[in-house]
């Protein structure tokens, strides 16, 4: 003959049961939400030009270059003019430069690069500047 459990048995028992799949649940969230990927937030261009296009006008016209790595690290910024020959425009990890010889016609390209080695592309920008 069986032995019935008594009701505190009972309610013990489940419990013990609420508890553990309670704990189990809350691991399983939290390992859930480690491995979830966040959604890849859109990085602002490590390297600007404004006003880009440039206006027409008279005389030459100016952009303002400007460039931040985010995270410190150095940048030397190169200018290479219709795909000419890279000529240094600015070192540092964030910085503002005028550029106030923009002409039109010509595609001015400033070059971001990690460090000093000059190897490492990091962003770029073409500005131009409009025919009247």
């Amino acid at each position: 003959m069986k032995k019935n459990p008594t009701p505190s048995t009972l309610l013990r028992l489940a419990l013990a049961l609420v508890l553990s799949l309670g704990i189990a649940g809350c691991d399983s969230k939290k390992r859930a939400k480690e491995n979830a990927t966040e959604p890849q937030k859109e990085k602002a261009p490590l390297i600007t030009a404004n006003p880009n296009p440039v206006p027409a006008g008279e005389g030459d016209g100016k952009t303002t270059v400007s460039w931040d790595t985010g995270d410190g690290s150095v940048v030397d910024v190169y200018l290479s003019v219709d795909n000419g020959p890279e000529k240094l425009f600015g070192r540092h990890s964030k910085n503002s430069i005028e550029a106030p010889w923009i002409g039109a016609g010509p595609v001015y390209e400033f070059r971001a690069y990690k460090g000093e080695e000059h190897k490492e592309l990091l962003g770029s920008v073409k500005v131009t500047r409009n025919r009247k």
